[in-house]
């Protein structure tokens, strides 16, 4: 779980203690060009601008070596851009277990060749300017060349060069590569390139989840994810967009390859191209192919949602083994014409034959297949289209969740659609931010009583994203008060006929009952009541309950039994019957009602003789969350403020924000509905304090004022006119 304390954010990524340290001054090439194996060199937040030989000397430290990491350790950014006009490459060879992490790129492409168990991690990278004369088919922002297992995950990658469209991740040869939850866009050709070899081993490629777009309708393009001559690989999770219904288009392109599957994914203006190779390729097929569970939604009804096509040769082999399962085909529908024998052979990957089964299609379109291949369950679809908003909202906690005082709140989400960040307030004031799936958080000091959290996100196409707000509460610890009726002794010997009168802590009671001063139970001022009658009933306070007890003695007729009810916002939760003279208890326990609630407590009538009268005193209850004192209210003027709170005004203000009664809190901090801090001042030893923001950094609208103290943290909603 990552910790993020109220109003503070503290990375996700680890905070790296041992190592070489190194900011924009110290990163040189005598303290990286000779690493020893595993070291974690700590990159402090900066700019560092190297040229040519610093990368080199970058190159040099970890070639052959293993358990090296290159990480940012505490907050901010590591912005690390070539000083040169172009881009240029930094090729690290040869290394196991090779770590980049949260690292930003600018026009350096970073290339692991022939890396094992290595890895780039939550990496940013742009490319502002390419050398003409280079060859477009070489640039990319991240690459692997052969080696195995290596992993690109969680990169924030964007190709903003305008000269010509490129590819931001290629992969040549190599095994077992896996590419996951990436947020790839911008004026791309293509966002992967996945290029193997008939004579090198299985592949075994994963792309996984993330999202993938072409922001630009222009100049050449060549498939959002690119499978050339892949054996082995699964793109599951995946979203894509913007990539036209043509041959050089297509989300996914999957050409001479064998034992691929493609599920899960959600495809917008264009679906899955299947290619055999060209003219001359040594290798020509397409065999045992499983797509399933996929929505593709194509701009037109043009038949390529998903589409097969071989290269008119003589030496290719129809598309063999090939299963397409319970996709929905929202614009089109779906055509095959190739040779049914070959087409409906077994698929090891799918663990059937091969066919078109369960597919959803426009009603206006049609499945169209060569007479033989399998074929059934297929239907149109009345549901309609996915939309690409995205939303966010709390899997945990529930809405009205309690939490016991001082404890973490510990957050997690679930979205629909690729996001950037996703972000929680609490009682409307940014908190914290989480830019890495999946996306989880841990509040820690929330003062006591009842708070909003909303969570909301903005997603990669820079919208933002449906999201939730939930209340929860915390609960102060349980409290014992008992009421003695001791503020009542001036009215003894008086009925009190459903009088309001403020007892002994603080709390307002309707009273219908006799006051007697004769020491029944020992503690001087009792009352009591008659058979009916709710004798003492309180008004609704903030805390809950937990548990209860009363001394009763039933008075007069002693033979005659008594019933009391003890009832909890107005419904019973139980009672007693007594017979006797003796001094008893009515106590029960596990009420653990939260909230606000009221007690009453009832006599009620057994029997038709007369003066059946109960005596009470000495009302304890515990508390289910906390302080059921209600705050003593000062008048000041027309202004009410309790003690427990300072007093903010005016509200809405113009020139002037007064806080008065501030000397419990230690600061007091303006801020705008953004989260960005507009005024802060020290409330140490000032028992009022005057807030005056110019109109330039603080224009009309709404504000959050919060006030910090050793006791917790208040805040306030507040507005400028």
């Amino acid at each position: 779980m990552k910790k993020i304390t109220l109003f503070l954010f503290i990375s996700m990524f680890p905070i790296i203690t041992f190592g070489l340290t190194l900011n924009p001054t110290t990163f040189i090439a005598s303290n990286i060009n000779n690493l020893a194996n595993g070291t974690t060199v700590n990159l402090q937040a900066g700019i560092y601008t190297l040229n040519r030989a610093t990368l080199d000397a970058w190159s040099a430290g970890v070639l052959g070596k293993s358990n090296i990491t290159y990480a940012r350790t505490g907050s901010g950014t590591v912005l690390i851009k070539y000083s040169g006009i172009y881009q240029t490459e930094m090729i690290l060879k040869n290394a196991t277990n090779l770590l980049f992490e949260n690292i930003t790129f600018e026009n350096i492409k970073v290339t692991y060749d022939h890396c094992i168990n290595s890895t780039m991690n939550y990496l940013t990278s742009t490319v502002q300017n390419i050398d003409p004369a280079v060859d477009y088919n070489t640039v990319a922002l991240l690459a692997f060349n052969y080696g195995d297992n290596c992993t690109i995950s969680n990169c924030y990658l964007k190709w903003t060069y305008t000269g010509f469209n490129g590819k931001c991740v290629k992969s040549y040869r190599g095994t077992n590569h896996k590419f996951i939850n990436n947020a790839i866009m911008g004026n791309l050709r293509g966002a992967y390139e996945i290029f193997s070899d008939i004579s090198q081993p299985k592949s075994n490629v994963l792309v996984q989840g993330g999202y993938i777009e072409r922001q630009i309708t222009g100049g050449y393009e060549d498939h959002g994810v690119y499978f050339h001559d892949v054996s082995g690989g699964v793109i599951d999770g995946l979203i894509a967009k913007g990539w036209s219904e043509t041959g050089s288009g297509g989300s996914i392109k999957i050409k001479n390859s064998d034992d691929i599957e493609v599920k899960n994914c959600t495809f917008f203006t264009s679906g899955i191209l299947l290619r055999t190779g060209d003219v001359g390729s040594t290798w020509q097929h397409l065999e045992n192919i499983y797509i399933h569970d996929n929505s593709i939604i194509s701009t037109t009804a043009s038949n390529m949602s998903i589409s097969t096509y071989m290269t008119p040769n003589a030496n290719y082999d129809n598309p063999k083994a090939l299963v397409f399962d319970n996709n929905k085909i929202f614009n089109d529908g779906i055509t095959v014409n190739n040779n049914a024998s070959l087409f409906n052979q077994y698929s090891s990957r799918a663990g059937k034959n091969g066919g078109v089964y369960g597919n959803g299609y426009k009603s206006s379109s049609s499945i169209s297949l060569t007479s033989g291949i399998n074929n059934s369950g297929n239907y149109v679809l009345t549901t309609p289209a996915p939309t690409e908003t995205g939303s966010v909202s709390f899997t945990s906690p529930a809405n009205g969740a309690s939490f016991a005082s001082g404890s973490n709140v510990d957050i997690t989400t679930s979205t629909t659609g690729v996001f950037q960040y996703v972000s929680i307030k609490v009682d409307g004031v940014w908190v914290a931010q989480d830019n890495i799936t999946p996306y989880t958080f841990s509040l820690t000091g929330l003062t006591d009583g009842t708070h909003t959290i909303e969570v909301y996100g903005k997603l990669v196409d820079d919208t933002w994203a449906t999201g939730q707000i939930i209340t929860i509460n915390i609960l102060a610890p349980p409290v014992t008060y008992t009421e003695k009726f001791e503020s009542l002794t001036s009215k003894a010997n008086t009925w009190l006929s459903n009088q309001l009168d403020t007892l002994d802590n603080t709390l307002v009671w309707n009273v219908n009952a006799k006051v007697e001063s004769v020491n029944r139970f020992g503690t001087g001022t009792s009352i009591y009541f008659f058979e009916g009658v709710s004798g003492l009933k309180s008004n609704s306070f903030l805390g809950g309950i937990s548990s209860f007890s009363v001394q009763c003695k039933d008075l007069w007729n002693p033979g005659v039994g008594r019933k009391l009810n003890l009832l909890i916002n107005g419904n019973v939760v139980d009672s007693i019957i007594h017979t006797g003279t003796e001094t008893y208890t009515f106590s029960v326990n596990n009420i653990n009602i939260p909230g606000n609630v009221s007690i009453e407590i009832k006599n009620v009538e057994l029997n038709t003789v007369g003066n059946n009268a109960v005596g009470i005193d000495n009302i304890s209850w515990t508390t289910y969350s906390g302080a059921a004192k209600a705050p003593r209210a000062v008048n000041r003027g027309n202004i009410i403020s309790t003690t427990e709170e300072p007093n903010v005004f005016p509200n809405p203000f113009n020139s002037d924000l007064k806080i008065d009664s501030a000397s419990k809190f230690s600061s007091a901090t303006l801020y705008d509905l953004s989260g960005k801090m507009i005024i802060n001042q020290s409330l140490i030893g000032k028992s009022m304090i005057v807030l005056s923001p110019s109109y330039y950094i603080a224009p009309e609208g709404m504000y959050i004022l919060r006030l910090n103290g050793e006791n917790g943290i208040k805040t306030f909603k507040i507005i400028r006119k």
